[in-house]
């Protein structure tokens, strides 16, 4: 509309473009993917250089089904402003849910600044738990054990440091005679574990650890390989694995080098970071131990999420595993 003698300026069409698209495609219910794609794809066209309405496009195709499209056009937005660390985030979020672990980390680490520790040492001691958690389901849709629950008792020990940094606060908190904030914290602590990142981290741990017990490492990684090369001939099943282990040495050197480069040169003056003895979790997934792993973290759902019908699902699982018919 056009108010006095004042014309709308010609970044209007676009903006209303980007609501009209946002409105079908994640707005309504049926949502209207084409129609929110045509609006985006005129917005694109009429302003090419604004980072939103790629990001709402990448949000659009996700709702639709196409993660893998999502994943590059947010990756495309990201290249448009590289100090933006939303836009990071959400390319790295979008990556995790297209299969892409091993690409979302690299991007995840492009704002992590930890020279001396590494930056996926950073990343944990920031304490992101959105990203270990679509770390954790990515992995574990490409059927790696190990890395996906490396990613979720991360989210564990993130909980254990934050109970027990409890005590730092007890005798600033007597000094400075800050009571009621104190006994607010206090009781905050106590039900730590009720939040949301804990709950769903320990609930995935539990099904895989659950699914351990069931089907061993071992046993999973040897039915893997004969589905892939179920229909093979003898040749062919030799030539794929040669190329296999070829790629899987490739792999392997890059990692030892990106670790190397993490540690940090020594005769540079810079400290040498502690090496990570599972870096992979292949030792995680090979316990001997998995339903005693997971009672540990049931017994937290128990003591804090007790009203959530889930928790009382994973107990089934694991009591009735362990042979406690009555706990079940």
């Amino acid at each position: 509309t056009v108010e006095g003698d004042q014309a709308p300026g010609p970044a209007t069409l676009m903006w209303a473009l980007l609501l009209q698209a946002r409105h079908l495609g994640l707005g309504v219910s049926p949502p209207r993917f084409d129609d929110a794609l045509a609006a985006i794809d005129e917005a694109i066209a009429h302003t090419p250089t604004v980072v939103d309405l790629y990001v709402t496009k990448a949000d659009t195709l996700a709702a639709a089904g196409d993660d893998a499209e999502a994943a590059r056009l947010c990756d495309d937005a990201r290249v448009m402003d590289l100090a933006d660390r939303y836009i990071n985030s959400k390319c790295v979020m979008m990556m995790m849910r297209a299969g892409q672990p091993e690409l979302a980390e690299e991007r995840a680490t492009l704002f992590a600044k930890d020279p001396e520790g590494g930056p996926h040492n950073n990343l944990f001691d920031m304490q992101c738990m959105w990203y270990e958690l679509e770390a954790a389901a990515s992995w574990e849709a490409k059927c790696d054990v190990g890395r996906a629950l490396k990613k979720l008792l991360a989210v564990e020990k993130h909980f254990d440091d934050i109970h027990e940094d409890q005590f730092d606060f007890h005798s600033y908190c007597i000094r400075k005679m800050t009571l009621r904030a104190y006994v607010k914290m206090l009781r905050m602590e106590d039900e730590v574990r009720k939040f949301e990142p804990f709950r769903k981290a320990a609930a995935a741990a539990i099904k895989l650890l659950v699914g351990l017990h069931d089907v061993p490492i071992a046993t999973q990684q040897a039915a893997a390989e004969e589905a892939k090369y179920a229909g093979m001939s003898k040749e062919e099943k030799k030539r794929a694995k040669n190329k296999a282990r070829r790629e899987e040495q490739k792999r392997k050197k890059a990692e030892e080098e990106r670790r190397a480069k993490e540690r940090g040169d020594e005769a540079g003056g810079k400290g040498r970071a502690a090496e990570d003895p599972d870096p992979d979790g292949a030792k995680l997934a090979a316990t001997e131990t998995p339903l005693e792993d997971a009672l540990r973290l049931l017994k937290h759902l128990e003591k804090d999420s007790a009203r959530l019908p889930l928790t009382h699902a994973l107990a089934h699982d694991v009591q009735t595993r362990r042979g406690e018919a009555l706990l079940a």
